[in-house]
C-alpha cells in the first residue's frame, strides 16, 4: 500500500498545482483501520468513488469545507477565499479536481508493474453539514494526508473498502518455474 500512497501523494500535488497554479504540501499523516468506533466528523465534502479494473472497490475522499471552498475559489481564478459551507459551484469544482487527481492516478497505475491497474469514477459528491452523519460503515482503512496550501493547513482523507485494501496489499507471487516433463505415452502410429 505504501507505493500506492506515494503515487497518490505525487498525483495530488502535481494535479492541484497544475489546476490552481500553487504547489500544495501534501504528506501522509496517518494510516488507520476503520471500525464502528471510528469517528469522522462533519462538516465535510464527501466524494464517493468506484474503482474498477484489478478489483471492484469503493473509496471515499473527504475534505473540510474550508479546504474544498479554497480549492474551488483558486480553481476559478480567485485568491483562495474560504467558506464554512460548500455550495453547488464548490462541489462541481471539487468534483473536477478529484476527477483530475484520480484520472492522473489511473494513468500512473497503468505504467506501474508492481501496482494493480485501476480506473476510477465519481458516483456522487455531497456537502454534509455539521449535524450530518458520514457513513463509513462499509470502509476498512482511513488514510489522512496533511494538506497545506498558501496559509491554510488542513487534511484530505481517503477511506478504502476491504476490496480496495486487499488489491493494494496483495503480494504478487513469484512464478515457480516448472521443469518440463516428458512422458512415455503408449502411442502407435503406422506410417502408410
Amino acid at each position: 500500500m505504501d507505493n500506492f500512497l506515494e503515487l497518490l501523494e505525487r498525483e495530488i500535488i502535481a494535479t492541484i498545482e497544475g489546476l490552481i497554479g500553487v504547489k500544495p504540501d501534501v504528506k501522509v499523516k496517518s494510516k488507520e483501520p476503520l471500525s464502528e468506533f471510528s469517528n469522522i466528523v462533519a462538516p465535510l465534502v464527501v466524494v464517493d468513488v468506484a474503482a474498477s479494473g484489478a478489483a471492484r472497490a469503493r473509496m471515499k475522499v473527504m475534505l473540510s469545507p474550508t479546504l474544498a471552498t479554497m480549492l474551488s475559489d483558486m480553481l476559478l481564478g480567485g485568491e483562495g477565499a474560504t467558506k464554512e459551507v460548500a455550495d453547488a459551484d464548490d462541489l462541481d469544482a471539487n468534483k473536477e479536481i478529484i476527477s483530475n487527481i484520480l484520472g492522473a492516478l489511473a494513468t500512473s497505475l497503468g505504467a506501474q508493474k508492481e501496482l494493480p491497474k485501476l480506473t476510477f469514477s465519481i458516483d456522487n459528491i455531497v456537502f454534509i453539514a455539521a449535524e450530518g452523519n458520514v457513513d463509513i460503515s462499509s470502509f476498512s482503512k482511513l488514510i489522512v494526508f496533511n494538506f497545506s496550501v498558501n496559509s491554510l493547513k488542513d487534511v484530505m482523507m481517503f477511506a478504502f473498502d476491504n476490496a480496495f485494501e486487499n488489491v493494494l496489499d496483495k503480494k504478487e507471487a513469484t512464478p515457480v518455474y516448472a521443469e518440463p516433463q516428458s512422458y512415455d505415452a503408449p502411442y502407435a502410429y503406422d506410417a502408410p
